[in-house]
């Protein structure tokens, strides 16, 4: 028997959670006459997932003839027939667990009827499963919205929507497009004269108290908008939200007149409190804002923004296309959330839940860090959905065993022990770092666990780095799906666990006994790490997805480390061309022709930093050689020519000015670096940067208040060499 890879019929699809066909079987698959496989690699539970499949011609007739779909355990598994982006396809709810293979095969016998998940009648289509429903109306006299009211988790109904238009409608339409058991879907369309219209599609999925919502509009008409009433038979006086300026707490606010909340798929950086990705409204119990222990819980309503790179299209017009920030505004007793039409798409979800279940991570406080419910749904429907998931390319054959690739490539390496300058400073340390678990910052500084492998090449500390790296970067991974700490996009300079999970990646490959299925699995998830930071929904400059210049220099240098620690992947060249496109971009245009940097002096040297070390990185995959640019040299002397004079203060050494966002007396390490990657391509340019660097008190760091991830982990290895100065 042999199976074919989705990759083989589908170039370029798969192995994210890895997909296979199945033609004639494989000893590779543990059940025979699979016809679908899910892999997992990314240490996440997935539970109640809408997954699809394409179908062979084989399968098509499994699926015309209603034969039952089993998973592994033989019990049948429900299904439907839905269209995929090759065809026909298949749609099944699964769970998956972290590292687990689930697997599904066509039997010949008939599959159980299941009940449908619509009802309709003359004038309305309800979709609704045991915890939510949607009603939509099938005609709009004047001034109504397709949505009639939502079903809440207790049962009751709420909420209405309107419609304002300069023009009258020309034609209203609603359209069933899949009743179940998997999913039930309708279509809304609306039409305001010759070219216009307006698609509402939504859909409810099986025992999920969610409502998918996903609009296309094409209106020239600036006052066209249709408003979601979110209060009739509700009056929810509360809003829990995760604080959308620093801090990412969730806590509560008793809703008052005025603006209430701004929904936007992409958290802008420092606008308001009560801005960002999802909102709830709940209704307190007794004028408290949290229910007292044993009292009923009240319904909550959240609504959130699903995939951010939808919400705008670079390729409309900024003045023709629909604005990516909703308003939520109550007005008396009425709470509305005003959806503008214009050109353009959105995607978003509304969410029934139990309050108590939502309040959970609060205990009872006025604000808490972390995850709550109502955002993990949002995770789960608008981030990453497991259907969206399993297309990433998580395996993928190539050179996967020449390892250290960023800062020092692995046939530099003896030749680099070799030149290195007191090297006993980090062998010194090799026991130390044999065993036991490393924190996060524990690349930042000279001597580190990475830099004592590269200079020693230990058995035992590379061994103990492979084991790291699976924590590591674990934590890397769950950084974005769990989103404990931050929601996704947001402050990506901040984000230094990242490079420490990719950074300590490049030692724990190294490792030349490392288990396959554990290097499998690192590269899995630093593929996974690739995709994120290839998204809109995490960064885009053409959307106005970002934020401060520096900023976006982290960006560019986490997917550049990304794409040269796995150049085989097939999205890595992709990656690195981005990357260096725009990483060149502000070497050439952040700085003036006498190397003057648009931003204050400790943003400019932590972009700097991050930049010097993506040019290495690129320099060493022989992508680019802009390390060795004279802008680079200019650089680097503006910061000498802007330092102060001594500072008997400080002993008399130098320091950067502190002009904007600078830290007073903030030293730089960044001439150390400079004099370490020029000395021998220009000595006395290097001789300048080492006495800058001493001038300086020899930093270690890029600036100071915080780690920096610029040459993370190596960054001794390229400071205090023995250029004289």
């Amino acid at each position: 028997m042999r199976h074919l890879q989705l990759a083989v019929r589908l170039p370029n699809f798969i192995l994210a959670l890895i997909v296979m066909l199945q033609c004639q079987g494989s000893p590779s698959l543990a059940v025979e006459n699979s016809d679908f496989r899910l892999k997992e690699y990314l240490g996440r539970t997935w539970r109640n997932e809408c997954v699809t499949f394409p179908l062979d011609a084989a399968q098509v007739r499994h699926v015309q003839a209603g034969h039952a779909l089993l998973g592994a355990d033989g019990e049948p598994v429900p299904y439907q027939r839905c269209a995929v982006a090759t065809g026909d396809g298949i749609a099944v709810m699964t769970d998956l667990d972290p590292f687990t293979t689930r697997e599904f095969r066509f039997a010949d016998t008939p599959a159980t009827a299941r009940k449908p998940l619509v009802e309709e009648t003359k004038e309305r289509v309800v979709l609704a499963n045991q915890f939510t429903g949607i009603e939509l109306r099938k005609a709009l006299a004047d001034g109504q919205g397709p949505i009639v009211r939502i079903r809440l988790n207790s049962g009751a109904w709420v909420g209405d929507s309107t419609l304002t238009c300069e023009k009258p409608l020309t034609a209203y339409t609603v359209e069933v497009t899949a009743r179940g058991p998997v999913y039930s879907e309708a279509v809304c369309r609306a039409a305001f004269g010759e070219n216009t219209g307006w698609a509402l599609r939504v859909r409810v999925n099986a025992n999920e108290p969610v409502v998918l919502v996903e609009e296309t509009f094409n209106v020239a008409e600036n006052a066209t908008r249709w408003t979601l009433d979110l209060g009739r038979n509700f009056a929810p006086d509360t809003l829990l939200y995760r604080n959308g300026r620093g801090g990412y707490q969730n806590t509560t606010w008793r809703i008052a007149a005025g603006e209430v909340f701004v929904l936007e798929p992409w958290l802008r950086w420092w606008e308001r409190e009560r801005q960002g990705h999802c909102f709830s409204l709940y209704k307190s119990a007794g004028g408290a804002e949290q229910p007292p222990a044993g009292a009923e819980p009240p319904d909550t309503l959240s609504i959130g923004a699903r995939e951010a790179g939808v919400w705008v299209d670079p390729a409309i017009p900024g003045n023709q296309r629909a604005p990516s920030q909703l308003f939520v505004t109550k007005n008396g007793e009425t709470l509305t959330m005003a959806l503008p039409l214009k050109r353009g798409a959105r995607k978003w979800m509304i969410s029934t839940l139990n309050t108590q279940a939502c309040l959970a991570g609060l205990d009872g406080k006025a604000s808490a860090p972390g995850v709550l419910l109502p955002n993990k749904y949002l995770i789960k429907h608008g981030h990453f959905p497991l259907d969206a998931v399993k297309n990433y390319v998580l395996t993928w054959p190539g050179d996967q065993s020449s390892y250290p690739r960023l800062f020092i490539p692995k046939e530099k390496l003896p030749e680099f022990r070799k030149n290195l300058p007191n090297p006993e400073r980090f062998t010194a340390r090799v026991a130390d770092y044999r065993q036991g678990k490393y924190g996060q910052y524990a690349l930042d500084g000279i001597v580190t666990p990475t830099a004592a492998y590269f200079v020693s090449g230990d058995e035992a500390l590379g061994r103990n780095l492979a084991e790291n790296t699976l924590d590591q970067l674990q934590s890397g991974v769950n950084l974005y799906l769990n989103q404990e700490v931050q929601p996704l996009g947001v402050a990506p300079h901040v984000q230094y666990q990242i490079a420490t999970s990719i950074a300590i990646a490049d030692a724990g490959l190294a490792y030349e006994k490392l288990a396959p299925e554990l290097r499998e699995r690192i590269l899995a998830q630093l593929a996974f790490l690739g995709y994120v930071f290839d998204s809109p929904a995490f960064w885009s400059t053409a959307r106005g997805f970002n934020a401060n210049p520096n900023m976006t220099t982290a960006v560019y240098s986490y997917k550049l480390m990304v794409a040269c620690l796995i150049p085989a992947h097939p999205q890595a060249k992709a990656w690195a061309s981005d990357a260096i496109t725009e990483l060149r971009s502000q070497l050439y245009g952040w700085s003036d022709e006498n190397g003057g940097w648009l931003e204050a002096p400790h943003y400019a040297a932590a972009a700097f930093d991050q930049l010097i070390a993506s040019l290495v990185m690129a320099y060493n995959a022989g992508l680019d050689d802009s390390l060795y640019s004279p802008r680079m040299k200019k650089i680097a002397e503006w910061f000498g020519k802007i330092s102060t004079p001594p500072d008997s203060r400080l002993g008399g050494f130098r320091h950067l000015p502190p002009i904007g966002n600078s830290y007073l007396q903030e030293p730089t390490g960044i001439f150390g670096t400079m004099a370490s990657l020029w000395k021998e391509r220009d000595p006395e340019f290097a001789a300048q940067m080492q006495w800058m660097f001493e001038q300086q008190r020899s930093w270690p760091n890029a600036c100071i208040g915080g780690g920096y991830p610029g040459m993370i982990g190596a960054n001794g290895l390229f400071r205090g060499s023995n250029v004289p100065p």
